[in-house]
């Protein structure tokens, strides 16, 4: 009898478990996102849980070492969420740096990268963000450290980009380049070269993209194995600021907003160049 019991609870746990990974797949394949992003310039407001001090300490020093203040924009490119991010350009060394941070009910997350890109079409980015990118980058090295010193950060990119100078040469041209306007090239780029990984779809009619089947699957895969480590190496910058949500714990692993925005190499330019978190379910 008990072992009749046990396997009952193994089978209703085995169709919960089915259901779950259907409504998380069914979700993914409803996700639609706009060819061209809605782009506004904004004046970024402090995160909550973030000092002022922050920012203001935070603008010193990267001034200090020769970078320039761009501006706030606020990019939304998937069902209408927007992603506030600063953005900051050392036109000397070609680093460009995003400061990007979004905010509501369920997460709160900030996330700081640098970025060079090279005149070959690769690039690197040293970046705070420890969440695995859902799209196929094979022209890009991402260095992930959850610290919450941006000063180790740019010295840490500062030696990366040092050893690619020895084969590679920086893009200066793309640091002048117009943010809107750089922002909707690479990402129209970026999603066809994602369509041609099979990774995305278009839509024509509506003018949006989606994910494949195929798609859909290794990115639901990619965030099942990272909820296993997502616990790990935490930083002010990444994972301790998700917002909790009694109700919404015992799914907090498939929360969309807060998967998706490791979509890290995409948006404000995908090749590199220019960062934007922009891809926010």
């Amino acid at each position: 009898m008990a072992f009749k019991i046990f396997i009952a609870i193994l089978i209703i746990i085995g169709v919960a478990m089915v259901a779950l990974g259907l409504f998380i797949l069914v979700a993914v394949l409803g996700l639609k996102m706009k060819a061209e992003p809605e782009i506004n310039q904004i004046e970024l407001s402090p995160m909550s849980g973030i000092g002022e001090n922050f920012y203001s300490n935070f603008d010193q020093f990267l001034t200090s070492e020769g970078f320039e203040f761009i501006g706030d924009y606020s990019v939304a490119n998937i069902s209408g969420k927007a992603v506030e991010t600063r953005i900051y350009r050392n036109i000397n060394e070609g680093i460009e740096v995003t400061l990007c941070q979004q905010e509501d009910k369920n997460i709160r997350k900030m996330t700081l990268s640098f970025t060079t890109g090279f005149e070959d079409g690769s690039s690197i980015e040293t970046t705070t963000n420890k969440e695995p990118p859902v799209f196929i980058y094979d022209n890009k090295r991402v260095y992930s450290l959850p610290i919450d010193d941006y000063k180790e950060l740019l010295k840490f990119h500062r030696q990366k980009l040092k050893e690619e100078l020895e084969k590679k040469t920086v893009a200066f041209d793309k640091m002048s380049a117009p943010v809107v306007e750089s922002i909707i090239n690479s990402t129209k780029k970026e999603l066809e070269r994602q369509m041609e990984y099979g990774i995305l779809k278009f839509d024509a009619a509506n003018g949006t993209y989606s994910f494949t089947l195929y798609g859909a699957v290794q990115s639901i895969c990619k965030m099942i194995a990272f909820s296993f480590t997502k616990g790990k190496d935490k930083s002010m910058f990444d994972t301790q600021h998700r917002v909790k949500n009694k109700k919404k714990e015992w799914i907090k692993t498939f929360n969309l907003m807060g998967a998706i925005f490791f979509c890290d190499g995409f948006g404000f330019s995908c090749k590199g160049h220019t960062k934007l978190c922009s891809f926010i379910f």
